[in-house]
């Protein structure tokens, strides 16, 4: 193990936990859509109409998501009350009682390189293979709850809390191979194998920060235990003692396939169980896996505890002095140490209930749960839909989501085909676009697939 000196990389470990992001998308709106094909993403038995489906790199599958949970832009900045009535102020206050212990910044995105479909016999055969993002930014309330002072946080009982700091980002190609079969009138099962390959990742094992006040003599003591795996291509530069001088990226032309070495395994499982002909019900699993980490790999960890009483000026010449002294002190009061230890990620694995009423031949209302865990939680929507295809080449989803601790989420999503050409635009939360102060979520996908032999399989829901 390498032990760290050097006051630059205290501070690096310090700033990343303290600013952290996160991607992970709804995907509400798609999972009723079964007319794209791209909603086998979320539930693999569903099964496409038609007998060949081709989704070309950059165009077939674009999504992004960005949602917090915690406060929203109104919350912060609005209109005052009484003689700030025609003012606009910043609102601490209310972002404060907006705010849960622990509150997130999350974005994903999703760029497919490449999606095929098609049928062998009764037997519905996927490919996909996409690039994925996913980011994490967590923060604790008592962060903001300081804003007044360490006041209402006296004695070693009632410390200030930081350890709700939390990062996650990672990026990774999948490559996942799907088949689906309905097994007998009624059942339709379908699972996918997905091949995972790392390119980065940082993530916090560990973020234990507290801050406590004494209650006899005021003097302020910041005690912190952390840890950080990071996998990225760069290169460590240590001084002749072993500590570490310098971290670099490393240049373009000094990377090889040895530095993308990190694979892992996923696997998709869904089912859907028509119960008459107007009832079914729906389930999936999505991204139960994980990718081991083993090029690349640095561990860096912080901790140690220090207590400030104040400075005496009548021990120092100078304040400066004084301030060097203290940062001389934090750091041999906190260790920093690196290792090169291999770890493993899960992915973050979601689970979807499904239940539809069929109206009409044409028109469907749907019900959805959705859950996933991360961060040791379950974070979980609930989704109301109403479902049609007006046309063979016209297909809508109309919806209203409770989700991310917000209840003003209206969800809209359609796809045009015209011959073997089919646009689709899905969005969970078209409530951005009528109340953008209020919203916190954005959440987009959109994409262009070929299919061809729309009119040779037979007749399922929800297809053009």
């Amino acid at each position: 193990m390498t032990y760290i000196k050097n006051k630059q990389i205290i501070l690096l470990i310090i700033i990343i936990f303290s600013f952290r992001a996160e991607l992970f998308s709804q995907d509400n709106t798609l999972y009723n859509m079964r007319a794209i094909p791209q909603s086998t993403l979320i539930n693999p038995a569903y099964q496409h109409k038609c007998r060949f489906h081709l989704g070309l790199p950059a165009i077939s599958n674009i999504m992004i998501d960005v949602t917090h949970t915690g406060f929203n832009f109104n919350d912060f900045i609005h209109y005052g009350s009484g003689s700030k009535a025609d003012s606009l102020i910043m609102d601490f206050d209310g972002v404060l009682s907006k705010l849960h212990k622990s509150n997130y910044l999350k974005v994903e995105n999703q760029i497919t390189i490449l999606a095929l479909g098609f049928w062998i016999r009764d037997f519905h055969i996927t490919l996909d293979i996409t690039n994925n993002t996913h980011v994490r930014f967590g923060y604790p309330k008592d962060i903001l709850g300081i804003k007044d002072g360490n006041g209402a946080y006296i004695g070693a009982d009632n410390p200030i809390d930081l350890s709700g700091f939390d990062v996650f980002a990672i990026n990774y190609i999948e490559t996942a191979i799907g088949v689906s079969k309905e097994l007998f009138k009624g059942l339709t099962v379908g699972t996918k194998i997905k091949f995972l390959r790392g390119l980065g990742n940082i993530e916090s094992r560990k973020t234990d920060l507290t801050i406590t006040t004494d209650a006899d003599n005021f003097a302020i003591t910041t005690s912190a235990d952390m840890l950080i795996n990071f996998t990225a291509p760069v290169n460590i530069k240590k001084k002749d003692d072993g500590t570490i001088d310098n971290i670099e990226m490393k240049a373009v032309e000094d990377l090889s396939t040895s530095d993308f070495k990190n694979r892992g395994i996923a696997f998709d499982f869904g089912a859907i169980y028509e119960l008459t002909d107007k009832i079914s019900f729906s389930a999936s699993i999505i991204d139960f896996g994980f990718i081991n980490w083993k090029n690349n790999i640095n561990n860096l960890s912080l901790k140690g505890s220090y207590t400030f009483s104040g400075i005496n000026i009548n021990n120092i010449d100078s304040i400066g002095e004084g301030f060097g002294e203290m940062t001389d002190s934090l750091e041999n009061k906190f260790k920093s140490s690196s290792s090169n230890d291999k770890y493993r990620t899960w992915l973050d694995t979601k689970i979807y209930l499904g239940a539809n009423y069929k109206l009409t031949k044409k028109i469907d209302f749907g019900f959805l749960y959705k859950s996933f865990f991360y961060d040791r939680k379950i974070h979980q929507s609930l989704t109301l839909s109403a479902n049609t295809n007006f046309t063979k080449w016209f297909a809508l989803s109309f919806n209203y989501s409770m989700m991310n601790y917000s209840y003003n989420n209206l969800g809209l999503g359609f796809g045009i085909k015209l011959g073997f050409f089919q646009w689709y635009l899905l969005t969970d939360n078209l409530s951005v676009a009528l109340w953008p102060k209020k919203s916190k979520t954005v959440n987009l996908r959109t994409g262009i697939n070929f299919v061809f032999g729309c009119k040779q399989q037979i007749d399922l829901p929800q297809t053009f």
